[in-house]
């Protein structure tokens, strides 16, 4: 089974997808210019991100939101309604979703939007609620979808990868990938990290923003094939 896996699209591109069955967004797609505009991204999210969904060559799409996604977390409602008509779409705050692959075998996903707080944007928490929002997620977990990065892995911006002290990683997420053992954590969020694999535990984890920390489109969507359970 082959995946592709992208972030921090920021309104800027859309970019072409090649043929995978599973296509994972880790947030961050609302242009910058309108994400405090709920009408405004609503109209985005219809008459450009979702005929862009539609597409794709992929046979599902798994999407969670990020900080800069606002129209998620304070109109989720109107979100929801809005993706109810694409059942190619599966959008996850917290929650599981078994995927049944062509070939027969179930993978779980869980998503999560939530990051470590820094600033006043959407969808940030300190630790412990981190930790109870995310404490259904489940102990064979195969993909883990988050926005944030986890502390000390796949956290250092290209520039600082010799400086520890640097790291930008939420650490309940860390601690909650240590304790669950999730095959994959794709995530995004800090846009010029690591976009290789990196390994926390039993975990692979890797960055795929597709932007630059100037909002360039710079990296390209990451492709994993996925040998089978």
């Amino acid at each position: 089974m082959r995946v592709g896996a992208l972030s921090d699209i920021h309104g800027k591109i859309l970019p072409h997808i090649d043929k995978c069955e599973l296509l994972f967004i880790c947030g961050d797609i609302i242009p910058t210019e309108i994400q405090d505009d709920m009408d405004e991204s609503l109209k985005y999210l219809r008459e450009v991100f979702l005929p862009w969904i539609d597409e794709t060559p992929s046979d599902t799409v798994i999407l969670v939101a990020g900080n800069h996604d606002t129209v998620f977390e304070m109109s989720e409602h109107r979100v929801l309604t809005l993706f109810s008509g694409h059942e190619k779409l599966v959008y996850l705050n917290c929650e599981e979703y078994n995927y049944i692959s062509n070939d027969g075998n179930v993978y779980k996903i869980y998503g999560s939007p939530y990051c470590h707080v820094y600033g006043n944007w959407s969808f940030m928490i300190d630790d412990d609620n981190m930790r109870e929002r995310m404490s259904n997620m489940t102990q064979d977990t195969d993909f883990l979808l988050t926005h944030d990065a986890p502390y000390g892995c796949s956290d250092l911006e290209y520039y600082e990868v010799s400086r520890s002290e640097n790291h930008k990683g939420c650490k309940a997420l860390r601690d909650i990938i240590l304790e669950k053992k999730p095959k994959y954590n794709f995530h995004g969020h800090i846009h010029d990290s690591n976009h290789e694999f990196e390994t926390l535990g039993d975990t692979k984890v890797r960055c795929v923003s597709i932007l630059d920390n100037d909002y360039i489109p710079k990296y390209p969507v990451t492709y994993v094939d996925i040998d089978g359970k």
